[in-house]
């Protein structure tokens, strides 16, 4: 009876249904992305990733933006996609393909002092966006996952927005829209389909950015299949 176990037990292993990874290319940006895949049919399956930015007090890549030391920073992903594969190894192993959508959110907020007077700032950057990617998955002892979504493709909707505000009764919100249009404004307006305005709002300035991208992703996460 025992050993009849053991063999009803291996045969299960080879029929996995769950398998559940953690990103590793988002960890260079300080983020965490947790990954988790369901078989839907023999050959298809539906991997949905939710991630998010670990708080803290520095933003990613900003050496250079004058941001840095006093900004904080956040950021929120979730990524369902549509995997089909091959009829040879059946879902969840081997080479896949198939749709995906995205939504993602950067978050930054801190103090800067711009044209001449201290400000406060809030900005965020949302995106929405979709296309087709190829990957494959291994199984190593049908228990350990290896999956690498190596090409993907698509567009993006892109939407930044941002916000200048100050206890400073003196600021001239006028030179601080006409400074933050010259200085944003240079660096886009020569980018085709991208469509800036700052806004006086009284008290305070908007901006929004929208536009859109092409999308390229790849991406490899580790995990378990039960």
């Amino acid at each position: 009876m025992l050993v009849a176990g053991l063999f009803l037990l291996i045969g299960g292993l080879h029929a996995q249904q769950n398998v559940v990874k953690v990103g590793l290319t988002p960890l260079a940006f300080g983020n965490v992305n947790l990954n988790y895949e369901r078989v839907l049919t023999d050959r298809m399956s539906l991997n949905t990733t939710v991630g998010f930015g670990i708080p803290r007090n520095s933003v990613p890549f900003a050496a250079n933006s004058g941001l840095e030391g006093n900004a904080s920073y956040g950021a929120f992903e979730v990524t369902p996609e549509l995997r089909f594969y091959g009829k040879d190894n059946g879902a969840p192993r081997g080479f896949y393909f198939g749709p995906w959508l995205r939504y993602r959110q950067w978050t930054i907020s801190g103090d800067e002092t711009f044209s001449g007077y201290s400000t406060n700032y809030e900005a965020g950057l949302r995106t929405f966006n979709g296309g087709i990617q190829l990957g494959a998955q291994w199984l190593i002892g049908d228990v350990f996952s290896i999956d690498w979504s190596f090409l993907g493709v698509g567009i993006g909707y892109y939407n930044l927005s941002g916000k200048f505000t100050s206890d400073d009764p003196s600021v001239d919100w006028d030179q601080v829209k006409a400074d933050i249009e010259t200085e944003l404004g240079q660096s886009v307006d020569n980018v085709p389909g991208l469509d800036f305005a700052a806004d006086n709002l009284g008290g305070e300035i908007g901006v929004k950015l929208p536009f859109f991208l092409p999308v390229f992703r790849s991406s490899i996460a580790i995990g378990f299949a039960f």
